[in-house]
């Protein structure tokens, strides 16, 4: 079986990557964010990033994986509204 979890976080050339992962009732959950910059000097605070989420749910039995993205700062990719793309 493919390691979805490994495969997002390798990134496609993001510029930033942050990879977190919490367990509850034997399911473990990890989010992959995945952030392209505007330019090359961009902030983190620039509201133009593209900013791929991917969210791994592994219940020890089968992986789902779910990618959405969405544009807005860096800092605020946990609370932007994601969609499929």
């Amino acid at each position: 079986m493919i390691n979805w979890t490994e495969r997002a976080g390798m990134g496609a050339g993001f510029a930033k990557t942050e990879v977190t992962t919490s367990t509850s009732n034997g399911v473990t959950t990890t989010t992959v964010y995945g952030g392209y910059a505007p330019s090359e000097n961009a902030q983190d605070s620039d509201p133009h990033w593209s900013i791929q989420k991917t969210v791994v749910v592994d219940n020890g039995t089968s992986q789902n994986v779910t990618e959405q993205w969405a544009v807005g700062p860096w800092t605020n990719r946990a609370s932007l509204t994601y969609k499929y793309q």
